[in-house]
């Protein structure tokens, strides 16, 4: 059965819609071989044109690039018209900005670090799942730098809770009690305090 993928359906139980069928942003990020910024900025846009409005990307796509370039591609289309999805837990820093004993994630790909994308010279991705990093992760535009005390603090924090610091605002199934990680900037809020 064909699907029409202009066609917008509920996004279970949020009150969004969104299209069956969503643009992934990884490869714009660079996933295994560089794409240019206008590449990228042009492939969203297409997407666009051919009725696409769920968008999925993540600090993690090109430690940053690929967040920079869908914005820059939506910037000006409406923002009741598409639904635009990330991952928390991921904070995108400079090299000389990472302080001592941060949690880096170090994407190994065929033995070398920070493998699977390119053009990420000078950046680290760090694990912050903290409630800090996660409120950070969703307001900082990637590539910010955590300060050393942030950073730190969040470590501490991180390593004496056992809980997830973000909640979906509506479940849809006792499977919505697992860890998270995408969500959506409607669909998810901080637990009570």
């Amino acid at each position: 059965m064909p699907i029409d993928p202009a066609e917008r359906r509920p996004l279970g139980r949020t009150g969004l819609t969104a299209t069956p069928l969503g643009f992934g942003g990884a490869p714009i990020g660079g996933l295994y071989r560089p794409v240019a910024d206008d590449d990228a900025i042009a492939v969203v846009r297409r997407a666009w044109d051919l009725g696409i409005r769920l968008f999925d990307t993540a600090p993690l796509y090109g430690y940053g690039a690929s967040e920079r370039r869908v914005g820059a591609a939506l910037a000006n289309r409406p923002p009741d018209a598409f639904v635009l999805s990330t991952k928390v837990g991921r904070l995108v820093a400079e090299v000389g900005r990472i302080p001592p004993g941060a949690e880096i994630d170090r994407q190994v790909l065929d033995g070398r670090e920070d493998g699977a994308y390119a053009g990420t010279n000078g950046r680290k991705v760090l694990f912050d799942f903290s409630a800090d990093g996660v409120r950070r992760s969703s307001r900082e535009p990637s590539g910010s730098r955590p300060s050393a005390r942030d950073t730190e603090s969040s470590s501490r924090r991180r390593r004496s809770s056992s809980r997830w610091p973000i909640r979906p605002l509506r479940r849809s199934s006792p499977a919505s009690d697992r860890r998270p990680t995408s969500r959506s900037t409607r669909a998810c809020s901080a637990p009570p305090r």
